[in-house]
């Protein structure tokens, strides 16, 4: 009887995180990170203030969980982009079709105000680790690829993918910017 009353109420607590991490993503995106408040989240969640500091120290600590389901959610496009069985060149083909997904998506437009608010500090490492693992498969077939200096290497074709979002976010076409996104990173890895 006692297990049955505790898996109910670890529910209750999962589905109550839920609904507060979905609460202050609709605050985000419907009124920008600066509306973003304990409060806010709160009344937007239909809790008390007190019952939401049972779940969360402060509003960045919540974020931090936002940017840790976010960056998940990065990694499910690139899962869905990369053949395990492909070649190198095909995986950071598809390292790069699924970071851009990602970001056509929409998804970037919440994780790039979030990360405006900020982490606390004793969740930044975490944060930080969860970003460097969605670079493991770049990093991974420019060395299968026996590329000096991969480390190096994955940093510009970070850089040119970065372009190629702020040219689609500015409206170019995104197929055109992948694909050009596409020519460059092979050509940089023909040097």
């Amino acid at each position: 009887m006692k297990i049955a009353r505790s898996e109910e109420r670890q529910l209750k607590r999962v589905a109550a995180f839920d609904v507060i991490l979905s609460a202050a993503v609709e605050i985000v995106l419907n009124k920008g990170a600066g509306a973003l408040s304990m409060s806010a989240i709160a009344k937007q969640a239909g809790i008390s203030r007190t019952s939401l500091y049972e779940y969360f120290t402060s509003k960045e600590d919540l974020v931090a969980d936002l940017l840790l389901d976010e960056l998940k959610i990065w990694g499910e496009f690139l899962e869905n982009s990369i053949d395990s069985e492909s070649s190198p060149e095909k995986k950071i083909e598809g390292w790069l079709d699924g970071t851009i997904g990602y970001m056509k998506s929409g998804h970037h437009q919440l994780m790039r105000q979030l990360s405006a608010i900020g982490a606390p500090e004793f969740r930044v490492l975490e944060i930080r680790n969860a970003h460097q693992k969605l670079t493991h498969p770049l990093l991974s077939s420019l060395r299968d690829l026996n590329i000096s200096h991969p480390e190096r290497v994955a940093s510009y074709i970070q850089g040119l993918l970065d372009t190629a979002v702020r040219r689609i976010d500015s409206g170019n076409d995104p197929e055109q910017e992948t694909e050009y996104a596409h020519i460059l990173t092979r050509a940089i890895l023909s040097l």
